[in-house]
């Protein structure tokens, strides 16, 4: 069998696509498990980021299938954009949970109880 190494390329990105799909439907349900406040707010940056992530790779299999060069200049730009949203929603995270360990702290020193 002589396929080239685009044949594989191709293949893999499609696969990527598909699995993104998936992503994004699972990212799109747990919102809707979780919509409501600040863990909310960051499932709704992960929803953007997995359509964002989805349109990545229409852009890349429009590049490989097409050969269109703006598909694939194009798709520098959405990987960045996916890139930024995506480590966004991960700063909200961490500074959601950082504010829930501080306001443990301050309750457990309001309840006499210490570390010792």
């Amino acid at each position: 069998m002589n396929s080239s190494p685009a044949t594989y390329f191709g293949i893999l990105n499609f696969l990527t696509f598909g699995i993104s799909i998936i992503a994004a439907v699972l990212a799109i349900d747990m919102y809707g498990l979780m919509r409501v406040g600040q863990s909310g707010r960051t499932w709704r940056i992960l929803v953007v980021s997995s359509v964002i992530f989805v349109l990545l790779q229409v852009l890349r299999m429009a590049a490989i299938l097409l050969d269109l060069e703006i598909a694939n200049e194009l798709s520098q730009v959405v990987a960045l954009i996916f890139a930024i949203a995506f480590a966004y929603a991960f700063y909200r995270q961490r500074t959601i949970y950082s504010h829930k360990s501080e306001d443990e702290d301050d309750e457990s020193e309001d309840n006499g109880e210490s570390d010792q």
